[in-house]
């Protein structure tokens, strides 16, 4: 795209501040001011790609009513995707701890889901910190760890669980011979044992109701996405997640995402460097 081009589709004020209630609308998702250049570049690839479309007609054609699959397309290229394995070391540390307990009082299989996966690390971590409790109980693995998010660019690149070494930058050496495979071209690929635990599904977090598996669920992870969401919005999405799980069920958030009582549902846990949060009642 020439100089002259890319000018043409610089996104004036207004024109960022359609983007930005399009995208919150469909995904619930704010977007803050300084990400403009981002949202810009993204929109100027897509034109660059479609050709002879300028930005108010394209805009016009992915927020119209004929405009899912173009709209599907966008928000997989605008929304935030970067993540990487034991983001919060601690929070897996104290699955795991939760999982020995469970396997020890006599819970044979274990229901997970990360919520906002991403390319599929947190998934894949989970797997392996509950792997880890049922080999600590020498108990045969019975359990499954569902992934979901809005991007199917995403999902795609979880389910090849092909990684750089930098999104290995916070696992362990032993971790990576028990878990991971190097290949030749330098990448690691999650072990298969792992994969076979874990699937993945393109779902929206403002649609909880409608996930056919998410009732019963002994875990869920949600972390590093609820900061992107307005207060109101946080309260309504972990109130659906807390009655996704069983009584006793553990929903852990990332630390810092919500300093009040989230739910009547869920009692906090005091788990020093932790924010995580257990089912209470029926």
């Amino acid at each position: 795209m020439s100089t002259s081009e890319e000018r043409m589709t610089e996104l004036t004020p207004a024109q960022f501040s359609d983007w930005r209630a399009l995208i919150e609308e469909h995904s619930g998702i704010q977007v803050a001011p300084e990400r403009q250049s981002f949202i810009q570049s993204g929109v100027r690839r897509r034109l660059a790609e479609l050709g002879g479309i300028s930005a108010d007609s394209y805009f016009d054609r992915v927020s119209g009513l004929d405009g899912a699959q173009e709209r599907r397309v966008i928000l997989d290229r605008l929304l935030i995707k970067e993540t990487h394995f034991f983001r919060h070391r601690d929070s897996y540390h104290f699955l795991t701890q939760f999982a020995v307990r469970q396997l020890s009082e006599g819970a044979l299989s274990l229901n997970c889901w990360s919520a906002g996966c991403a390319t599929g690390e947190e998934a894949y971590s989970m797997a392996m910190a509950i792997q880890s409790a049922y080999a600590a109980c020498q108990k045969k693995p019975l359990y499954g760890v569902v992934g979901t998010d809005i991007s199917h660019e995403a999902l795609a690149s979880a389910r090849e669980a092909t990684y750089k070494p930098r999104q290995l930058r916070h696992v362990s050496e032993r971790q990576r011979r028990q878990y991971f495979e190097q290949l030749d071209s330098g990448d690691y690929i999650v072990h298969e044992p792992i994969r076979k635990r874990v699937c993945f599904f393109n779902s929206n977090i403002l649609k909880i109701p409608r996930h056919s598996f998410a009732s019963g669920l002994d875990v869920i992870f949600c972390q590093n996405l609820l900061i992107y969401f307005r207060r109101w919005r946080r309260r309504e999405i972990i109130q659906a997640l807390a009655q996704c799980l069983k009584p006793g069920g553990l929903l852990v958030l990332g630390v810092g995402e919500s300093s009040e009582a989230p739910s009547q549902l869920l009692s906090r846990v005091p788990q020093q460097g932790v924010l995580a949060y257990v089912r209470t009642g029926q």
